[in-house]
């Protein structure tokens, strides 16, 4: 009698740790992505283990079950210049946050004159210590069984600073990676937009079960990504899922590494660094004396007139901001507001987009706050839970070894994916 008294109080414990972990999670899901996602059958097969109590070990049902969907996740890696943020997919913030390998690597490789040969096996040294800390330490999981989906910039080339296909030799070769996807930053932001979450989410239903190729064309998109990142600010026009690339605009001088250099020479006392910081993006030409110089709304401006003419109202009602830069406090609405005064002036060529001035907004978000900087980690966090486009349209192993893929190909596949 007494072991089956004990066998009923540990069956009471099971159900109460379990209903309250399943009252954590609806109120998650409420806060994340809204009420409405509690009713995708998708959704609620994951936590579908944990909803049912059964007789035997339920708890053990609950870790396998979650051990699978583990092991099908793929792994998202986005390089930046100052940091690096790892983590796996169906996620929503990267598990680890650590300091870019590339600060220091970029500043020996400038600083020392070496030859090609030293110079690549210095750069291959370097990602081979940084991925063994990401697997080893950080993620602790083998490389062989799961994807990559990496991030970069596009018309760059580079991974962080250095070439992607420096990166993608060392995965394949050294850490046996079975596939990677190539996704541009400034695309993957889109992701974390209302409705392509929405039409995400319904993928596996009967609506888009045969048309997951199509998904990007689906809804409206029309966005203004504008990246402020550590290097350099980009602003990328974007059209149902189609870069505008005529229209990139790119500059060096509002990276935060060019903001931070200036303030040994420019601080002052009654002016705080994030008030400072915010100036330079707004009104950088004045600070600088430099009136070639563009700052960050005639930058965004620029881009809008060099899209095409239909375009214009609806890139300046949808500006997605993402990079670290844009976490300055009250920086959303400054930009705004200046954005509305270069326009209104009429001493400059921006005079001809007056009509529009007052649909200069935001783009939405979904229920809850993502951080900038870890807007395009979200998006492809998103991205990479299509499993078949990530087999169908990711870099195998085996072409990427037997040289398969020309040189145009794999740019091609690394610049528009």
């Amino acid at each position: 009698m007494s072991n089956k008294k004990e066998e009923i109080t540990h069956l009471e414990t099971i159900r109460n740790i379990r209903s309250e972990a399943i009252e954590a999670t609806k109120k998650y899901l409420e806060n994340y992505v809204g009420k409405a996602a509690l009713k995708n059958p998708g959704l609620h097969s994951i936590f579908e283990s944990t909803l049912k109590l059964g007789e035997g070990e339920p708890h053990a049902r609950i870790i396998r079950k979650n051990t699978c969907i583990m092991s099908r996740s793929a792994i998202i890696m986005d390089i930046g210049n100052l940091y690096a943020k790892v983590g796996f997919a169906e996620e929503a913030t990267p598990r680890f946050v650590c300091t870019s390998p590339f600060i220091n690597l970029q500043k020996d490789l400038n600083y020392f004159r070496l030859s090609d040969d030293i110079r690549e096996h210095t750069i291959r040294v370097c990602l081979i210590r940084f991925f063994n800390v990401i697997y080893q330490q950080y993620l602790l999981t083998d490389s062989r069984q799961r994807p990559v989906v990496l991030l970069q910039n596009i018309y760059s080339g580079i991974v962080g600073s250095v070439p992607y296909k420096s990166v993608l030799s060392v995965l394949f070769k050294h850490f046996k990676v079975p596939s990677i996807s190539l996704v541009c930053t400034q695309l993957a932001c889109l992701f974390t937009k209302s409705p392509l979450v929405y039409c995400l989410k319904t993928v596996k239903g009967e609506k888009l079960r045969n048309e997951k190729e199509s998904i990007f064309k689906k809804v409206n998109q029309i966005f203004l990504v504008v990246d402020l990142g550590y290097l350099e600010c980009r602003i990328l026009p974007v059209a149902y899922a189609t870069p505008l690339t005529s229209a990139l605009q790119i500059s060096s001088c509002l990276g935060g590494k060019f903001i931070d250099g200036m303030y040994k020479s420019y601080i002052k006392k009654d002016m705080g660094l994030a008030e400072f910081a915010t100036n330079c993006l707004l009104e950088g030409h004045n600070l600088l004396n430099d009136e070639e110089y563009l700052n960050l709304p005639e930058l965004i401006l620029e881009s809008v007139l060099t899209s095409p003419i239909d375009l214009r109202a609806l890139l300046l009602s949808n500006i997605v901001l993402c990079g670290g830069n844009c976490s300055y406090p009250n920086f959303s609405q400054s930009l705004l507001t200046k954005l509305r005064e270069t326009i209104n002036s009429q001493e400059n060529k921006y005079y001809r987009l007056k009509a529009l001035a007052g649909g200069v907004s935001l783009s939405k978000n979904v229920k809850g706050a993502i951080l900038p900087i870890f807007m395009p980690w979200t998006g492809a966090s998103i991205y990479g839970t299509l499993n078949e486009l990530l087999k169908k349209k990711g870099l195998s192993k085996e072409d990427f070894l037997n040289g398969t893929l020309d040189k145009e190909e794999l740019d091609a596949v690394a610049i528009y994916y």
